[in-house]
């Protein structure tokens, strides 16, 4: 199950517009990253998420953070 979810086409697909949508939210990684994470966690991110998921926009795209956002334990389930 959580390989469907981290390959399949349709999430890739949603991935790729919600990436889209980040980078209009903001000029700067973070500004972006921020966005993101309140669409999907409903919350701000801590400093420490912050710093690292900026960090993993700049290496390698938006898409590979809103990929790792709704693949997270705290998108999948309620507490």
């Amino acid at each position: 199950q959580a390989l469907t979810l981290l390959n399949n086409r349709f999430v890739l697909h949603q991935c790729r517009h919600m990436a889209h949508r980040a980078l209009q939210a903001g000029n700067t990684p973070e500004e972006q990253v921020r966005a993101a994470v309140q669409w999907t966690w409903q919350r701000d991110p801590a400093d420490s998420e912050l710093q690292r998921l900026s960090r993993l926009a700049r290496d390698h795209g938006m898409d590979s953070v809103c990929r790792l956002l709704l693949n997270s334990n705290e998108f999948l389930f309620v507490d």
